[in-house]
């Protein structure tokens, strides 16, 4: 099993580095976009959470 995990994160250590031919900048948006997105949704569901917590809060208090 530890080859399997060794080799797997090897190929993600691969995704971020530098290949010949291709600009940093865009190797540099491309990593962007692949933690930036999955980061992203989970902010906006964690404030649409909160969002939904406060209304109904704001439901049930007397006043």
């Amino acid at each position: 099993m530890p080859s399997t995990n060794k080799r797997s994160f090897s190929w993600l250590l691969q995704q971020f580095q530098l290949k010949p031919g291709k600009p940093a900048i865009f190797l540099g948006l491309r990593s962007l976009l692949i933690l930036g997105v999955p980061i992203g949704i989970g902010i906006m569901t964690l404030v649409e959470d909160i969002c939904r917590i406060s209304q109904r809060k704001s439901i049930k208090s007397p006043g």
